[in-house]
């Protein structure tokens, strides 16, 4: 009976333990690094607007025209499909339509 009490109060005791040394104290509640936050910025691309010669587009429900920011993309290009945003590292091409659809 004392092994088995004696067992049980071991494990116990193991595993709050290692479950202390996995979390870091002095970390802020709820922050993410910058890498982060790159990796899991996203956007969707809901309508193209044309007007005449000009066009918009809203991207995470943001009103956005060529040479204006989100994020850190800079919209290029506001085709008839889709929006290009590009940065210093990389250019990103948003559809209207997923690319499964388009034949």
């Amino acid at each position: 009976m004392f092994n088995r009490l004696s067992l049980v109060l071991l494990m116990l005791i193991s595993g709050s333990l290692v479950h202390a040394v996995e979390l870091d104290p002095t970390k802020p509640f709820n922050q993410i690094s910058v890498e982060q936050a790159n990796i899991n910025q996203h956007f969707v691309l809901y309508s193209i607007i044309r007007n005449g010669s000009s066009a918009s587009a809203i991207i995470n429900e943001q009103t956005l025209g060529v040479g204006d920011f989100i994020g850190d993309y800079q919209v290029s290009d506001i085709q008839q499909n889709q929006v290009i945003l590009s940065n210093s590292e990389e250019t990103l091409a948003l559809s209207l339509f997923s690319n499964d659809l388009i034949k």
